[in-house]
């Protein structure tokens, strides 16, 4: 079964809550926790897949982009 892989990710903004499937990142929200488990709830339901802590090569590339990104 495919599913939604998520983690959390630390900014100087504050924490974001990330997800992405095989074909991509579908989640990036700050870790408001009412807000974010709304959203979740939502993707979860429109994809038709579970959400659960996990890697993958996408989260692994958006985790690297957003550090390049707040360093400069």
């Amino acid at each position: 079964m495919n599913m939604i892989s998520t983690v959390r990710i630390s900014s100087p903004l504050g924490e974001l809550l990330a997800g992405a499937t095989d074909d991509g990142i579908c989640l990036l929200e700050f870790s408001d926790k009412k807000r974010a488990s709304r959203e979740c709830r939502e993707l979860s339901r429109l994809l038709n897949q579970p959400l659960a802590d996990g890697q993958n090569n996408h989260l692994e590339v958006l985790r690297n982009q957003l550090g390049e990104y707040f360093s400069g």
